[in-house]
């Protein structure tokens, strides 16, 4: 176990976000909520691991982006006050606008780290996240994990959602794959590079060692169905890859289209469409 942590240790410095190739998010912001089918499951299945809470609980959301799974916490419990929080302004932005849509009161969203939230120390009832927290997004997995415990009230309960290993998210997996053999396409976001966090019990460890009390996993497993070839390209313009695929020539563009529509053949459907099998893993317990 002491040459694992070791290890693990050893690898998490020698990552950082630009050896990530980490995504601009504001320039997805705009189309980010396109996404917003693939993962639905995740958002719901975060909040059904939570417990109910009172009224005037206060909800933090880390890496909220346009505001998920804020929103669904929310939408089911009405009472509580929500503040979400994510580094890019165009995220924060659409995430506003949706909570004035929604006619929400006592809902905040402002542009911060997850390692400085701003926020009092044990003031926080519930903490949710999708696909930020422990995800080693733009800052050490050390300094959000303290940001984290530092907020959370004694008691306070925890529901978040992270990726597995990258094979087990086969869409984003084929896209870069494909994408990586263009000039340049070696830059882009690397989805295996951490897969070094989702070795068993590491994160898991890393929650207790920062202070919570209890944790829970599981892995979720859901089926993303894409109804055509059209609808394949469309989503991967809205993805992180997206601004590197538009960039390509046309020539390499019909080239790039034709490589994942051969790739995506394992997935086709007799109707024409695509069913991609894709798993995260949960975790929720109380600090």
């Amino acid at each position: 176990m002491g040459g694992d942590a070791h290890r693990r240790r050893q690898l998490a410095r020698q990552i950082s976000p630009s050896s990530l190739g980490q995504p601009d998010y504001n320039e997805a912001a705009r189309g980010w909520d396109r996404l917003e089918f693939l993962i639905r499951p995740v958002a719901e299945a975060i909040v059904e691991r939570l417990p109910d809470p009172a009224p005037g609980a206060f909800v933090l959301d880390l890496g909220c982006g346009t505001g998920e799974p804020g929103l669904t916490v929310r939408t089911r419990h009405p009472a509580v006050r929500l503040l979400g929080v994510d580094r890019a302004d165009l995220m924060v932005e659409i995430a506003r606008a949706k909570a004035r849509s929604l006619g929400f009161d006592n809902t905040t969203f402002e542009t911060r780290l997850m390692s400085d939230t701003a926020v009092a120390s044990a003031s926080v009832d519930l903490l949710v996240s999708r696909f930020a927290f422990l995800m080693l997004d733009h800052q050490t997995l050390d300094l959000s994990l303290a940001e984290a415990t530092r907020v959370l009230r004694p008691g306070a309960a925890y529901s978040f959602a992270v990726w597995d290993r990258s094979e087990l998210n086969t869409l984003i997996t084929l896209f870069r794959s494909v994408l990586s053999g263009f000039p340049g396409g070696e830059s882009l976001p690397d989805p295996s590079a951490i897969n070094y966090l989702a070795d068993p019990g590491h994160r898991a460890d890393l929650l207790l060692r920062a202070g919570v009390t209890t944790v829970e996993e599981a892995p979720l497993s859901w089926d993303t169905r894409i109804p055509d070839r059209d609808s394949l390209v469309d989503v991967l313009e809205h993805t992180p890859f997206g601004a590197f695929f538009t960039s390509l020539e046309p020539a390499g563009r019909a080239e790039a289209v034709s490589r994942i529509i051969e790739r995506a053949g394992t997935y086709r459907e007799p109707d024409g469409g695509y069913r991609f099998p894709t798993t995260c893993r949960l975790f929720w317990g109380r600090r």
